[in-house]
């Protein structure tokens, strides 16, 4: 399993070190205020209840690279998201858009919502309930131009 750390910029190092010092694992700078490292479920717990310099910390589902937003659709969808969320529990999709595209960070949820729902009715044979207020789960995309 991956996990990625959000930190203040310039402090990259600082987060790492920090990593390495809670569960023994090393980490990488992915981008600025981005770091990553492979991990286990009991590490992200502890890293989320003990590291200071970290902001969230998110189990990293997908790391892909994609042609289209229905290669993203399909890829999101791929994913067996009732290992995540529950059928009782309500969803958002949260997306940031970093670099030059041809659609918006809306454009993006709104992809990525509907891959969520359709694994997870395809998986359990039920539909989540979205919230865009209070989600019971925030599932975290992030497309960047590389």
């Amino acid at each position: 399993m991956r996990g990625v750390g959000t930190t203040t910029r310039g402090l990259e190092e600082v987060a790492i070190s920090e990593i390495t010092e809670i569960v023994g694992k090393n980490a990488r700078k992915a981008h600025p205020g981005l770091v990553t490292f492979d991990c286990t479920e009991l590490d992200l717990f502890m890293l989320n209840f003990l590291a200071r310099s970290l902001h969230r910390i998110i189990m990293l589902l997908i790391e892909e690279s994609f042609s289209d937003a229905e290669d993203i659709y399909r890829k999101v969808k791929e994913v067996d998201f009732s290992g995540y969320i529950d059928e009782n529990q309500s969803f958002a999709v949260r997306a940031k858009r970093c670099g030059t595209h041809d659609f918006t960070s809306m454009d993006v949820a709104s992809w990525v919502g509907q891959a969520v729902i359709d694994s997870f009715m395809e998986a359990t044979g039920k539909r989540l309930t979205v919230n865009l207020d209070e989600p019971d789960v925030i599932v975290r995309v992030e497309v960047r131009d590389e």
